[in-house]
């Protein structure tokens, strides 16, 4: 491949930038919306006495680039001058192989001499020693400020381990939380405080509680389409399910378990890892054992499915929850529970529709909304989260929420027209020695406190709680103390 001239660069820069010429950000590049990113992002801009390159890590299509856009508009009505903004989009196929420093010495000389600058780098993983590139910038121009994003997670966290310690500020961008999903469609709000927290329904009397509960009533038809469509920006308006899935297998699933996991961990059978994926996809909110995945659904060892759910987990496809003891035992063989980073994913690839599923399903993928906007909120200082199961009655506590002085939170999914809380359930044993239980449910008519003699239960269905929570993470606190 022939390297591309001078010319031809500047001109690439210029239609990446085309603020430099309009002193603006076209209003086809924007979205009205903004994510909790782009706040927390805007937050670490603003405080000059901390100096860090900003990496937004996510899959794809989950509006980083957007956020990078967002960005720039903010900039440029703070009133920084268009040509100290740079924007490069590393996947343009002219700039594969085209050398960063190339790149950037071309825009001082041609557009804008010094090195008080704002670069922003857009799938920065394509970009060749684009790690070391980021350590010379940083190392020697201490005036600028960098903000990339990449899809490839575990690129990242090799170039990080490797060159960005202490250097780099990793901020996670999830798919749409179910609150974020409500703001894009401009859902009429609900006339709930600001300042309400899970936590204050403890300290409710019923008829507050009833309050809320007939405010938050109108969400559950939004939350039902939610479950539908997922957390993807772009699927989220989407009226063809069909197509919003496929465009989730090609563009987001394909090119990670093709592409990037084979080319950076050299996977040479890509037919197992899909495998795994596929075995994951079916059983999402569910304890896994990598010996019996190892035999019964692949041809590599227990080592290597070990490895596989490691990259899926690096990759942003899955995450993992591990057993906490509540009762202060060590505990042998641990196994851990999957769970997919948004339940489209699993969707996609099984071509299943809401209205077919089961009632066990159901209950599979809103636990495993649960724990993905538990895992997401108060970045600042990110929640412990695990799962309990007495290895002797088999019951379990779908989530664990470890607080400060080996404190907990409990949580368990009834997603069911009809619930059924039997004092065997160990949510009931385990109450009264921990801060806060609460059992996720599906009807609004289920949101109510239990009281017990040391303690209280919260009944609260599905989508109050993650609405609550995001509403909460959107001022800056978790959402559930």
């Amino acid at each position: 491949m022939t390297s591309p001239n001078r010319e031809n660069l500047i001109e690439i820069l210029r239609s990446f930038n085309p603020w430099w010429d309009l002193k603006k950000v076209p209003d086809y590049f924007l979205e009205k919306f903004k994510r909790n990113a782009f706040y927390r992002i805007n937050d670490f801009l603003k405080e000059s006495n901390l100096r860090r390159t900003i990496i937004l890590s996510g899959l794809r299509r989950v509006g980083k680039t957007t956020i990078l856009y967002q960005l720039i508009d903010k900039l440029l009505n703070d009133g920084v001058d268009p040509e100290k903004i740079i924007y490069i989009s590393f996947d343009h196929p002219t700039l594969k192989d085209t050398d960063l420093g190339d790149l950037l010495n071309n825009y001082h000389d041609s557009v804008y001499s010094a090195k008080d600058v704002y670069y922003i780098f857009d799938e920065i993983q394509y970009a060749r020693d684009w790690d070391r590139w980021l350590k010379v910038i940083y190392d020697q121009q201490p005036q600028t400020q960098i903000i990339a994003t990449g899809s490839a997670s575990p690129v990242l966290s090799k170039g990080h381990s490797e060159s960005g310690v202490g250097r780099w500020i990793s901020v996670q961008v999830p798919t749409l939380s179910f609150y974020e999903y409500c703001k894009l469609l401009e859902i009429d709000e609900p006339d709930v405080s600001d300042n309400l927290t899970i936590s204050s329904f403890f300290k409710m009397s019923p008829y507050e509680i009833i309050k809320v509960r007939d405010q938050l009533r109108k969400l559950q038809k939004y939350f039902n389409e939610y479950l539908k469509v997922g957390g993807f920006p772009e699927m989220a308006a989407e009226s063809n399910e069909f197509l919003a899935k496929q465009m989730i297998r090609e563009d987001v699933i394909n090119k990670v378990i093709n592409s990037d996991l084979p080319q950076l961990y050299e996977i040479r059978n890509i037919r197992d890892l899909e495998r795994v994926f596929r075995y994951i996809c079916d059983v999402s909110s569910n304890i896994i054992s990598f010996e019996t995945i190892s035999k019964e659904f692949t041809n590599a060892s227990r080592s290597v499915v070990e490895k596989y759910i490691k990259y899926l987990e690096s990759a942003n496809l899955i995450k993992l929850s591990w057993p906490i003891d509540l009762e202060g035992k060590k505990i042998l063989k641990a196994q851990p529970k999957v769970y997919l980073t948004d339940n489209s994913i699993g969707l996609a690839i099984n071509m299943k529709k809401n209205e077919n599923l089961t009632i066990e399903e159901l209950g599979q993928i809103v636990e495993t909304t649960i724990f993905n906007h538990l895992s997401s909120i108060n970045f600042y200082n990110p929640l412990s989260l695990g799962y309990f199961r007495n290895t002797k009655t088999q019951k379990e506590i779908d989530i664990v929420i470890e607080n400060n002085l080996k404190d907990y939170t409990l949580i368990e999914v009834k997603y069911r027209d009809q619930i059924r809380l039997p004092k065997s359930d160990a949510i009931h044993k385990y109450s009264d020695k921990v801060s806060y239980s609460i059992v996720i449910t599906k009807n609004n008519e289920d949101f109510k406190i239990i009281e017990k003699e040391n303690s209280k239960i919260l009944f609260i269905p599905a989508h109050a709680f993650l609405y609550i929570l995001g509403q909460a993470e959107l001022k800056g606190y978790n959402g559930l103390f």
